[in-house]
């Protein structure tokens, strides 16, 4: 059984525009790691908006270290970030793990702001990728349509239940965070300000993620340190290549 490596939500949007050309250099305890947006998109407003709603946006992002590559499917809306899929490759393709919410996976407040933790759980597919409402769709192959979003439990609203997916694992997950404080960080791209945010997060098919991750609105994630555990064959991969422990500082960034 392959379990999906969790590494922190690199690209928060945040002050800055962030086009689908956008990229993040790290410099890693693994080596050199990169960070891609590859694609933007704007949610189409569901029947019955409010006059004046704005339309989320969706991002999908892509990091990439030591032969891994892991993706995320995020939506930002108004005042909250969602995480709809997640997708891990190892061996230039050979082994592919993805894992979607029927109802989306609270990431964290925004914009970000020191406060109570927060504390989200819901179910979790295996094997099939997401398919998120009012999500413009241009490939069916990377990001297909979509069901309702959700709410942290200590947010707006709890987590609906959702069907079982056909032909899929369906399981438990749990995600909860903080945003400790605003601090001044040194990397190699220079000195910045940014919020310190701890972020955990586990589930059923065996992953957990503990991590402080160092957000600046302007630019993103300058800094993170954290442990992850994942099994089956990519754990494998994980321990072998030292994964297990994920630590990376900003060096060089072109976003736009």
């Amino acid at each position: 059984m392959l379990t999906l490596p969790i590494v922190p939500a690199f690209v928060v949007p945040g002050t800055a525009p962030l086009s689908a050309t956008s990229v993040w250099e790290y410099d890693s305890n693994l080596g050199k790691a990169e960070v891609r947006l590859v694609d933007v998109r704007k949610a189409s407003l569901p029947p019955g908006a409010r006059p004046g709603s704005a339309p989320s946006t969706f991002y999908r992002w892509r990091l990439s270290v030591r032969g891994l590559v892991y993706e995320e499917l995020l939506e930002l809306r108004e005042n909250q970030l969602l995480t709809w899929e997640r997708s891990a490759t190892a061996f230039g393709g050979l082994y592919r793990e993805v894992y979607s919410y029927p109802v989306p996976e609270f990431g964290m407040p925004e914009p970000l702001k020191k406060g109570p933790p927060w504390h989200w759980q819901g179910e979790i597919r295996r094997g099939e990728a997401a398919n998120p409402p009012g999500l413009a769709v241009a490939d069916q192959s990377t990001s297909p349509p979509l069901a309702q979003p959700g709410r942290p439990q200590s947010g707006p609203s709890s987590t609906p239940k959702a069907p079982a997916a056909a032909g899929g694992s369906l399981g438990q997950a749990q995600a909860s965070g903080q945003v400790v404080g605003w601090e001044t960080v040194n990397v190699l791209a220079g000195q910045f300000e940014a919020w310190h945010v701890h972020l955990e997060r586990s589930d059923t098919f065996g992953t957990f993620q503990s991590i402080e991750v160092w957000v600046n609105p302007a630019i993103g994630v300058v800094q993170a340190d954290g442990d992850l555990c994942w099994g089956g064959v990519i754990g494998k991969v994980q321990r072998l290549i030292g994964f297990d422990h994920f630590s990376v500082r900003l060096k060089a960034t072109n976003v736009h």
